[in-house]
């Protein structure tokens, strides 16, 4: 849950299954890119988005077995460049929402936020453009579906973020609230969830020492604010919320190793706090019903940058790691959870001594964090065949 000029959505295609693989993917990437989210929707498949600077979104569809099928630049907003976000929101009925947003320091134009929602076959149902009519800035921070098919986007006026509102749309792109934030209460949010009663919960950071976690009831109210005492750096966030209360899982982008864990009750009581040493860069964190946390990042390893997928136990005791067998300076970017119990990761990989060609990279799993057929089950091959378990 989770930041760019052209995105590309790529779907993976198929029936649901445990099946595992690892592919490269077969488009052509400039120099200036990044990788952004992985999902699955209803149907099995996935997608996923990939920021290149100074492009339009472009939409990729793939075979159950990573085979590209198509390509087409079927999404786009003229004028603006959208260089950020690329979160992918799956629908319950089918489908998917996509939202992204320029930035305007790179492009020059006014920022505005866009939502596209896209049918299962990929074919664009409506857009939603935030600040078309408007000279203001528009930044988002996250986005969120809702239990009833809609989505609340996290989001700020100005190029700074100032004025921070939550919006909540239906699945129709018709707004229902706006909730904005108090500018003189300095809280600068984050991070945005959806709770099992269909509310939202909001992380937020401000000052040097403290996190605050919020939630809103499902009229836009604010409902309870809890403080967690530990500063909240910009990086990979993760809830999960049960009968029991919220989970809430958050990291920095840097080597800082460390990350944060706590839980609270649904009146937004702090039940425990703790911190995660796991020593590695995280670029995306899953945190399971279990308290098991997922992270996928680098780690230095014989001295390069290699891109691995490890699983901690609610003890914040290493359960398992496993490492893309690449070329060096690799990396696992974004990370999902698959309806298998399984994860879909994008990554990229360099493929040469001068570090000129990169290959971005797909990989499922199964729910052991093992592509199937590899001859060192530590190790994620990086190329495989699609295999069953």
């Amino acid at each position: 849950m989770a930041v760019r000029v052209g995105l590309l959505v790529l779907i993976v295609s198929g029936t649901i299954s445990a099946a595992t693989f690892s592919k490269t993917i077969p488009v052509s990437l400039p120099w200036a890119h990044r990788y952004m989210d992985v999902a699955q929707l209803s149907d099995g498949t996935y997608a996923a988005t990939i920021a290149m600077v100074f492009e339009d979104l472009v939409l990729l569809q793939f075979s159950s077995e990573g085979d590209l099928i198509t390509e087409q630049d079927s999404l786009s907003v003229a004028g603006r460049g959208l260089e950020e976000g690329g979160w992918i929101l799956p629908c319950s009925e089918g489908g998917c929402f996509v939202v992204a947003y320029s930035e305007p320091r790179a492009t020059g134009v006014n920022s505005d936020i866009a939502v596209f929602k896209l049918s299962l076959d990929c074919s664009s149902e409506w857009t939603l453009v935030l600040g078309e009519d408007s000279e203001e800035v528009y930044t988002c921070f996250d986005a969120a579906k809702t239990a009833d098919g809609g989505l609340a986007i996290l989001g700020g006026r100005g190029y700074a973020g100032d004025n921070t509102f939550v919006n909540m749309y239906s699945a129709e792109g018709e707004l229902r609230w706006e909730y904005v934030f108090d500018e003189e209460a300095g809280y600068l949010p984050r991070a945005l969830g959806e709770t099992v009663d269909g509310t939202l919960v909001l992380l937020s950071h401000m000052g040097e020492e403290n996190t605050y976690l919020q939630k809103l009831d499902s009229e836009g109210n604010l409902e309870w604010s809890q403080t967690i005492p530990f500063r909240s750096y910009p990086g990979p966030v993760s809830f999960c919320t049960m009968s029991t209360g919220i989970s809430i899982y958050f990291t920095s982008y840097n080597d800082s190793g460390i990350g944060i864990t706590a839980m609270v009750d649904h009146s937004g009581n702090l039940i425990e706090v703790g911190q995660l040493n796991h020593g590695m860069r995280v670029q995306d964190v899953l945190l399971e019903e279990d308290q098991t946390v997922i992270l996928a990042g680098t780690r230095i390893i014989d001295g390069a940058r290699r891109a691995v997928l490890e699983a901690f136990d609610d003890n914040q005791n290493l359960s398992w790691q496993r490492r893309l067998n690449g070329n060096g300076e690799d990396s696992f970017d974004a990370l999902c959870a698959t309806s298998d119990h399984g994860y879909a990761i994008l990554g990229h990989t360099v493929t040469d001594d001068e570090q000129e060609t990169i290959e971005a990279i797909l990989v499922k799993t199964n729910s052991d964090g093992i592509v199937s057929g590899g001859t060192n089950p530590t190790q994620i091959p990086l190329y495989s065949e699609v295999t069953g378990d």
